[in-house]
């Protein structure tokens, strides 16, 4: 599977204590302040069902986290009584 070259940029500003929060976190998780952050995000988006950031993640995950993200998403729609 070939991956899609970043090459768009979203800025945004912190203050101090949020730059140490994320850089703290994003540490913990063995990411970059990047990475952990466009992790965080997209996430946010697959617990809230947005099918293309459930794409996304899909892709970068593997087949590993798939089969929750589907009992996840089945549940959203409304196919499943609880995820499985």
């Amino acid at each position: 599977m070939k991956d899609e070259t970043r090459s768009e940029n979203v800025l945004f500003r912190v203050t101090k204590a949020e730059k140490e929060l994320i850089t703290k976190w994003a540490k913990k998780a063995a990411m970059t302040p990047s990475e952990y952050i466009r992790a965080t995000v997209l996430m946010g988006m697959v617990m809230e069902g947005e099918p293309e950031a459930i794409k996304i993640v899909m892709k970068a995950v593997g087949t590993a986290a798939v089969a929750t993200m589907k009992s996840k998403l089945r549940f959203i729609e409304g196919e499943l009584a609880e995820p499985l």
